[in-house]
């Protein structure tokens, strides 16, 4: 059926307004007629309604409208549709390997460079392949297919898979299939936890995660005494460090840094074991072989005044620990040329719906000018002041002369509030949702606490640079 994905966006609200769509010999409800009217058995259901099928008409009349706006862009919707599929090939390409790595971690075998060379061939084919369509493809068709791209896998995985993150995810699973312990450190809002959850997804379970808090004991990691009322003893109930251990699979520790380290301190000897090696539970009075596949994941912010309650990690806990570091995208570009390339793919994949058109609520210039905005944001919270490229001194930029380590903000618009303000945006359906001015206005007053507008005032004074006025706003 032509367009099906639009039909699916009306059909379960005419359903809600008690009207009846036929299904096709396959069972799927058919909306369209080929030439964009609407089917006959639902145009005879809404038209008698009159005035209390005001809401049906305007669906029906909408859903029309849409259809021939979809009519004229069919050509363009093929292409993004055959582009897409060259994108998904190639991180086809990247997760077969993934995978792979992973299968012989659980098995505790070698992944052989043999192996290695083979999917790497795979992922190199697959991007010229994609390389030469691009060239190939108009730069709005080559934009909005990756879009819709993006938008299948954030939300299949919940990861936008640019070059860093797949760089990140070749070392996690290879540290992974070295039974190296991992600790992920970077800023609130670019995906650790979403990073390691999907690589531990790979191991064919639901992942196994201790949300670290300041209060924690040491048996919500290894486990406690718990009464059998059916023969009336107590027993020994394993906490998720031992499940971890004897199935085989990641445990991930998420703000590691944001509890007691003295229970940290538990997890010395832990994470120097290897697969077949050892380790005696002391609570349990056994000595537990660790099976080939177990490996601790952690994510931590930094231990400073932008993180509140974080603990410097031991340096002999740290150094058992591969790290990776993760920061906000495109940091080292000059922020204040351009938008990060992330960001916008970030912010474009929840523009356009998944027929890869773009939304007719959203304004392109004025969601560019946002994405800019928030990376001025970011760069201004991540880097040192001495060492941002912009400052601002009675009002305006000004070069930082002044020797200051802080960044000039204690907050940004990370990348997770970005794509949800573009979320909540692109549909139009949404009260006090819709990207303006006034969205954006609001948007900054959340980068402060209570009583404070320190961040919304650079943040305005930043928005300037990047074309939006706030002033008739406040």
């Amino acid at each position: 059926m032509r367009f099906e994905n639009l039909a699916t966006y009306y059909i379960p609200a005419l359903q809600s307004y008690g009207i009846t769509v036929p299904q096709d010999g396959e069972g799927r409800f058919t909306l369209f007629e080929e030439d964009g009217t609407i089917v006959p058995e639902v145009r005879k259901q809404i038209i008698p309604l009159g005035e209390e099928g005001l809401i049906p008409q305007k669906l029906m009349q909408d859903a029309v409208m849409q259809y021939l706006d979809y009519q004229q862009q069919e050509d363009d919707i093929m292409a993004i549709y055959a582009l897409a599929e060259l994108h998904e090939r190639q991180l086809g390409a990247h997760l077969a390997l993934w995978q792979t790595m992973v299968d012989a971690a659980k098995a505790g075998r070698a992944f052989t460079d043999v192996e290695l060379a083979c999917y790497e061939k795979g992922i190199s084919n697959a991007r010229k392949n994609l390389k030469a369509a691009r060239g190939n493809a108009r730069a709005d068709i080559a934009e909005r297919a990756q879009a819709l791209h993006d938008r299948e896998t954030i939300r299949r995985y919940g990861l936008l898979f640019d070059r860093e993150m797949i760089q990140d995810i070749d070392m996690l699973v290879g540290n992974a299939l070295s039974a190296r312990p991992t600790l992920l450190v970077g800023d609130k809002g670019i995906a650790k936890t979403q990073m390691a959850k999907f690589v531990m997804r790979l191991y064919g379970t639901e992942p196994l995660i201790v949300s670290v808090k300041g209060d924690m004991m040491s048996d919500e990691l290894v486990g406690k005494m718990v009464h059998d009322a059916a023969r009336n003893t107590f027993v020994f109930e394993e906490g998720p460090l031992p499940r971890a251990m004897r199935a085989g699979v990641p445990l991930l520790l998420d703000e590691i840094n944001f509890g007691d380290q003295a229970i940290i301190a538990r997890l010395q000897d832990v994470l120097l074991k290897r697969p077949g090696e050892s380790v005696f539970l002391q609570e349990e009075g056994i000595d537990l072989v660790v099976r080939p596949g177990f490996t601790v994941f952690a994510t931590a912010n930094e231990a400073s005044a932008r993180y509140r309650h974080r603990e410097v990690l031991d340096p002999a806990i740290r150094d058992r620990f591969e790290i990776i570091e993760r920061t906000y995208p495109d940091l080292d570009n000059d922020p204040l040329r351009h938008p990060s390339p992330s960001l916008m793919r970030l912010a474009l994949c929840e523009a356009v719906d998944a027929d890869g058109v773009f939304s007719r609520h959203l304004d392109r210039d004025l969601l560019e000018a946002l994405v800019h905005l928030a990376t001025l944001t970011e760069h201004l919270y991540a880097v040192p002041a001495k060492d941002a490229a912009i400052s601002f001194e009675n009002d305006q930029p000004a070069s930082i002369v002044r020797e200051d380590t802080a960044p000039l903000l204690t907050d940004c618009i990370t990348p997770r509030a970005l794509n949800r303000a573009v979320q909540d945006s692109a549909g139009g359906n949404l009260p006090g949702r819709h990207l303006d001015l006034y969205l954006i206005d609001k948007l900054l007053r959340t980068l402060d606490q209570a009583g404070s507008s320190h961040n919304a005032d650079i943040a305005r004074q930043a928005a300037l640079l990047v074309g939006i006025d706030l002033g008739p706003v406040g």
